[in-house]
């Protein structure tokens, strides 16, 4: 793994210089989630700590108008769970119906980099202008045993499904979420482990159109299970988390903090002393939009 730990960057330079010629026409988004407790694809059966993740997550994404009613969405997405993906999605709205769907390719962080296809989904439908419903997922197309794109000695499937439900109260959005994501690797033929890590969440955030600054509040809990042979896992955390963007002429500059206020182990590590609360972790987002 350490070889590997500049990746991440490498691939957002890349991306970046990708997109420059067409800064004209394209909004260009970055993000990232720093610090959290959690556990790592590299655990094994003996393992009995937390692990103490630095980058959560690191997204960079790329939109720009494909054709009437439509756009391209491409992207890189870092992730200490999923590991890594690009995407390419299709984004098709029209009055009170937004569709999304498009492929991608996975591969773990670290070499060498095996390929494996995916696709993505997503649905969001206004009811009455006042409810917003939406629902999404990405499989990878390795479906064992139903078909097998890799060889037999890396096998893995990035998962994805969340479901939301929002209620536009003049100009405030509460919304009530939930999101399952997960990845499974055959570490040997007939032996895989499975990282999951769902979350719960309620939170009410502003949308003030012409006021430049705007804030969101959420209160979740998130589950972590980690599963190898018949050994599991598991780490439950209940959060706060307070965002705030202000928008500067074309950038919308987000920055937020999330503290765990509560961690509590369970399965077969519920002997092990949980992470110290509360703990903190960093967001950042800066979107820049014609």
């Amino acid at each position: 793994m350490r070889i590997f730990k500049s990746k991440p960057l490498f691939l957002c330079v890349l991306f970046l210089l990708v997109a420059v010629p067409a800064l004209s026409e394209i909004a260009i988004e970055t993000a990232v989630r720093y610090g959290n407790w959690s556990f790592k694809n590299s655990r094994t059966e003996t393992d009995t700590d937390i692990d103490k993740i630095n980058i959560e997550e690191l997204t960079l994404l790329l939109t720009f108008p494909f054709i009437k009613g439509t756009h391209l969405i491409s992207g890189y997405r870092y992730s200490y769970l999923w590991e890594s993906q690009t995407f390419l999605h299709l984004l098709y709205s029209k009055n009170n119906l937004s569709i999304e769907s498009g492929f991608s390719l996975g591969f773990q962080n670290d070499l060498p980099v095996h390929l494996v296809p995916g696709a993505y989904g997503k649905i969001d439908i206004v009811l009455k202008k006042h409810v917003v419903l939406s629902a999404y997922g990405h499989t990878s197309f390795f479906l064992n045993p139903l078909v097998s794109l890799t060889s037999h000695d890396y096998k893995f499937d990035q998962n994805l499904f969340g479901l939301s439900n929002s209620f536009i109260i003049k100009e405030a959005w509460l919304t009530f979420s939930y999101r399952n994501e997960n990845i499974v690797i055959n570490t040997s033929p007939g032996v895989s482990k499975k990282n999951i890590k769902k979350t719960y969440e309620i939170s009410i955030s502003t949308d003030l159109k012409d006021f430049w600054i705007n804030s969101r509040t959420a209160l979740g809990g998130e589950i972590t299970d980690f599963e190898i042979g018949s050994t599991k896992h598991r780490l439950a955390g209940i959060y706060i988390e307070e965002t705030v963007t202000f928008t500067v002429k074309r950038f919308d500059i987000s920055t937020g903090v999330k503290a765990t206020i509560s961690h509590t182990l369970l399965k077969d590590i519920s002997s092990v002393s949980p992470p110290t609360t509360p703990s903190f972790g960093l967001y950042a987002k800066i979107k820049w939009k014609k």
